[in-house]
């Protein structure tokens, strides 16, 4: 009987304690830390792309280039070039083949991003950060303003041929273009008046793969330009960033496959957005001031109202793979995804005293989550040493202000074994013991 009550009463702890971690699950944004960090608090990597939820890139305007094939768990620097000065977009048609605007052009790859060649259109010269649709391997779409006038190019034949068309007839300026297949698709620029001045943001359709346009949408408000366009994973929502300096602040939004667009308010007073997304009809993020202090604006009713969140800064672009897992870039790289207790900066919780908590899980393989509270705004350094006292790798070494962090340490370098992490700020020392198992 005893042995029945005992079995018994495991079997509810077991799942009790699969219920309390089952609970402490929770879909939130976590920085990735195995990227280098920027030196300037106001620079951001310009884009990052996914093909699938393990292998993605990464750019950046000093000519670098970076890959993941573990879903951002590490990244390799596969490209370095500072002829090469990267911008938005990145977009790939397969593990090989893939482009990226630069801030003078057009670059591809067809090894990954191992290398890169510059493009040079025909009856296109002079274009920068362009718009990128690729739709396979053959078929790409670009626009871009080219010596003062709207863009559209378009290739079969994975860029040896190309057909260039004049969008002035429908827009004074061109930004972005989005295909969901070699026949339907989206452009995004601007018209009515001067860039950013007394300028409309506009929407343009095509239905036979930019042969002939149609006005979509012209914004209500005036000073803006219609810059990135962005759908989630399966199409089913999507949305315009309006950039330009107006108040309120406001956004496009289509929840039909871009039949109709809804011109939504985020933001009663002024902020420069650069990105946006809706991982589906409720739930999206709009980010993107370079100001220290400026949020992140997030949603979960649609946009009906906005709420504002700290997990990263500078935000430059976003990506969904699915429902559960998406990236954004920035200052750094950000991940979207179930875990446990993650986010940068818990907001919310007042924050009593200096701690450093014991790595989760313990023992590890080969990731783990670090945890920490600065009382005061601060220079902060977490330091991973090994059970020598070598010093392995620096996580942190900058100025952070008050706030609960979480942050994400990866062994897959290192043996397995004791290793020990150490955080200092000001008077404020404490160190503790982790374990590496492989």
């Amino acid at each position: 009987m005893r042995k029945v009550i005992f079995i018994q009463l495991t079997v509810v702890m077991i799942l009790l304690l699969i219920a309390e971690v089952t609970s402490a699950q929770t879909f939130a944004w976590r920085k990735i830390t195995s990227l280098p960090t920027l030196s300037s608090t106001y620079d951001s990597y310009d884009d990052v792309f996914f093909i699938n939820s393990n292998t993605g890139w990464v750019n950046h305007h000093s000519g670098k280039f970076y890959k993941t094939t573990n879903s951002g768990v590490s990244w390799n620097l596969v490209f370095n070039d500072t002829s090469f000065y990267f911008a938005k977009r990145i977009s790939f048609a397969n593990e090989l083949i893939g482009w990226s605007g630069l801030t003078n052009g057009l670059a591809k790859t067809t090894n990954s991003g191992n290398t890169w060649v510059k493009i040079n259109i025909p009856n296109m010269s002079g274009i920068s950060f362009p718009g990128i649709s690729v739709i396979n391997q053959n078929t790409v779409y670009v626009c871009s303003n080219s010596n003062g006038a709207p863009k559209f190019a378009k290739t079969t034949d994975g860029g040896a041929t190309w057909s260039v068309s004049d969008l002035s007839t429908y827009v004074l300026g061109i930004s972005d273009c989005y295909f969901f297949n070699e026949s339907t698709g989206f452009a995004s620029g601007y018209n009515s008046g001067n860039y950013l001045v007394n300028s409309k943001g506009v929407v343009l359709y095509t239905s036979n793969g930019g042969t002939t346009w149609a006005n979509r949408y012209t914004t209500n408000a005036t000073g803006v330009n219609a810059s990135e366009i962005y759908f989630n994973h399966n199409n089913s929502v999507g949305g315009v960033v309006l950039e330009g300096s107006v108040s309120p602040s406001v956004f496009l939004k289509t929840i039909d496959q871009g039949t109709t667009f809804s011109e939504l308010v985020f933001s009663n007073t002024s902020y420069l957005s650069q990105a946006l997304c809706f991982k589906d009809a409720n739930v999206g993020w709009i980010g993107g001031s370079r100001l220290t202090t400026a949020p992140i604006f997030y949603t979960n009713n649609g946009g009906t109202s906005f709420d504002t969140t700290r997990w990263g800064k500078n935000i430059t672009s976003f990506i969904f793979v699915n429902d559960t897992i998406g990236f954004a870039s920035g200052y750094c790289i950000y991940k979207y995804s179930n875990a446990f207790d993650v986010g940068i900066h818990n907001e919310g919780e007042t924050v009593t005293n200096y701690s450093l908590s014991q790595n989760y899980p313990n023992p590890f393989n080969p990731t783990t989550m670090i945890k920490f509270s600065l009382l005061k705004t601060g220079l902060v350094t977490l330091t991973i040493y090994d059970v020598t006292g070598r010093q392995i790798q620096t996580l942190i070494n900058e100025v952070r202000p008050s706030g609960n962090y979480t942050i994400d340490f990866t062994g897959s370098s290192l043996s397995s074994g004791v290793y020990f992490y150490k955080i200092q700020s000001g008077d404020f020392v404490s160190a503790k013991r982790m374990l590496l198992i492989k």
